[in-house]
């Protein structure tokens, strides 16, 4: 019967389990988000940094479109090249 169904008990170490999986999610987008702007921007030494921090550079942003495709779409030559 499934009104004899109960729910397990609130566990606070997988509720903070969850929430530090979540924040730490939220802080890969930051910092992928972050290498796409820094190649519109053109700011090498930033993109160099993040991906030194292990950012994901294949990481695509809403439209589908990742850090190497922006630099290409912009001119950004030496960006280019520093990310193929």
């Amino acid at each position: 019967d499934e009104r004899e169904t109960i729910d397990a008990p609130f566990d606070p170490s997988e509720h903070s389990r969850k929430l530090i999986e979540t924040q730490r999610n939220i802080n890969i987008i930051r910092r992928s988000q972050q290498l796409i702007e820094e190649c519109q921007s053109g700011n090498i030494n930033a993109i160099k940094s993040l991906i030194e921090r292990g950012v994901d550079i294949n990481y695509a942003r809403f439209d589908q479109k990742t850090a190497l495709h922006i630099s290409c779409c912009l001119g950004k030559l030496a960006i280019t090249r520093y990310l193929i």
